[in-house]
């Protein structure tokens, strides 16, 4: 009888969880159909998004103002 009881239980559990995701996913607004992106967009997107690259252009330009700041004080 208590095998019954919690069958009984599990099921309605994952009815309950399967009911949950439909109206979660009917609740969503319409979007469109996702598109194919080109190269040059995926690109852009890792350029801006990725803090290592970002980190490495931060330390190029801080090597190249140092470098124009050594050039400049060698010359005075």
């Amino acid at each position: 009888m208590g095998r019954i009881i919690w069958r009984k239980c599990g099921a309605a559990l994952v009815l309950g969880a399967v009911v949950r995701l439909a109206a979660a996913q009917a609740a969503l607004p319409n979007q469109p159909a996702p598109q194919a992106w080109t190269w040059e967009q995926v690109k852009d997107r890792l350029e801006l998004n990725n803090p290592t690259l970002l980190a490495g252009k931060l330390n190029i330009s801080e090597m190249q103002a140092d470098e124009i700041t050594r050039a400049s004080a060698a010359e005075s």
